[in-house]
């Protein structure tokens, strides 16, 4: 993830919870938000030349290159189509450890960056799969008419507008 978090046009959070001998923290969770703005390119994309850090190549080394891209480029052209030139929060990667699950981490990690995106009124768009919309939809997202996966957050201030 070290490439995404040395990005100037990403936001990383992460949440963190006591660790058992109370001195070090243990990561929850963590968000990655493409800033509205940013290049439209997908977050996630990757070569295999471009991991230059061990334990990442070893973290993505069984992935198949051509069908991961494949389904990123694809997320990137119904993206362009849904928001156009619209400058938007974009969702890379959200994740909650197994053992946070259920306990408001996530919703943690979202509701900073909402705090953030409706200061700015600019839309939220992630991609999510049908387990996961449900979750996003407490929070304000809604599913796009003919997506299976697309789901967008519109500032309460620019709607108000």
């Amino acid at each position: 993830m070290l490439p995404l978090i040395r990005r100037t046009d990403t936001l990383v959070t992460k949440a963190t919870v006591p660790g058992p001998d109370g001195d070090k923290p243990i990561v929850a969770g963590m968000a990655f938000w493409h800033l509205p703005g940013a290049a439209v390119d997908n977050l996630q994309k990757r070569k295999p030349a471009d991991e230059k850090i061990e334990e990442e190549r070893e973290a993505w080394e069984q992935v198949d290159w051509e069908k991961w891209n494949g389904m990123l480029e694809k997320y990137d052209v119904v993206r362009r189509q849904v928001m156009g030139e619209e400058p938007h929060w974009y969702l890379g990667p959200l994740w909650t450890h197994p053992d946070y699950q259920g306990q408001g981490v996530g919703g943690a990690l979202l509701q900073y960056a909402i705090s953030l995106a409706e200061a700015s009124g600019a839309p939220m768009y992630l991609e999510a799969s049908p387990a996961g919309q449900p979750v996003y939809a407490r929070y304000g997202w809604q599913r796009v008419g003919g997506t299976e996966t697309v789901m967008i957050r519109r500032s309460e201030v620019k709607a108000q507008q």
